[in-house]
């Protein structure tokens, strides 16, 4: 490209890239409510308006500027860009995951079930839109949809840790902890040696610790509590927060001793 072009002294696809890696690593360093994170997500928007004002067609500035305004909780916003984005790039699977997840925001049901199933014929090798329809059903209430569309998640992906880990919150919603339970046990989280796996939700030690405590068993839930806060850099604490974790493992470790 021209001179005059670049951006920062870099190329539109080299400056993409370098907002996107440290808002990554701003947003890795910090805490889910905190003004830190709300700092660094305001800086990289600012940084790919910028970059949008010398490029106003350029694909990854649309999609990005788009998700950062998901992750602040602006979905209105947000849907501007990804629907510029989705002009310039229609085959991007992705594209329609985010849109169907801003839709859903949005209280737009309809639209959001629309876009999730688009992104799932566009590519179907992914489990990610069917998993977010799932998601979606599972929030709206829709229980027997949230269902069927977790279980065609397992028909083609056996095993998916975040399919089990939704039909498990389904039956803790629905009350009925002995069922969840086997849901959620039947995520593997270990190796054949007995070593901790790394590649699935680790979410999961949340939702058995609530549930073993609904089932009184309360030494088991501080395990999995203690699992989950062996990995304070888990994509979990970025919505949740590490304090008030520990204040509950520490409550229930409490019931623990007094029912020994």
């Amino acid at each position: 490209g021209r001179p005059e072009d670049r951006i920062e002294g870099l190329s539109a696809g080299d400056y993409n890239n370098a907002v996107v890696a440290q808002v990554l690593r701003d947003i890795d360093a910090t805490d889910a409510g905190s003004s830190a994170r709300r700092r660094a997500l305001d800086a990289s928007l600012e940084k790919f308006r910028t970059g949008l004002r010398k490029d106003p067609q350029f694909f990854p500035f649309l999609y990005n500027a788009g998700r950062i305004l998901l992750l602040q909780n602006l979905p209105e916003q947000g849907l501007h860009y990804l629907a510029l984005a989705r002009a310039r790039l229609p085959e991007f699977s992705l594209i329609y995951l985010y849109i169907g997840r801003a839709h859903a925001r949005l209280g737009d049901g309809i639209s959001a079930a629309e876009n999730f199933r688009t992104a799932y014929k566009k590519n179907p090798f992914s489990p990610s839109a069917l998993l977010a329809l799932s998601e979606y059903y599972l929030d709206s209430g829709a229980y027997p949809q949230a269902a069927d569309a977790y279980q065609r998640v397992l028909k083609q992906f056996p095993q998916n840790a975040t399919a089990l880990i939704g039909l498990g919150r389904l039956y803790m919603r629905k009350n009925e902890p002995l069922r969840a339970r086997q849901y959620f046990e039947a995520v593997e989280t270990d190796t054949v040696d007995g070593q901790e796996r790394n590649d699935y939700d680790r979410s999961l030690h949340f939702y058995l610790a609530e549930v073993l405590t609904a089932l009184k068993d309360y030494r088991e839930a501080v395990r999995h509590y203690d699992r989950l806060l062996g990995h304070p850099e888990d994509p979990f604490f970025v919505e949740q927060s590490l304090l008030l974790l520990k204040k509950r493992r520490d409550a229930t470790a409490r019931l623990a001793e007094i029912v020994r």
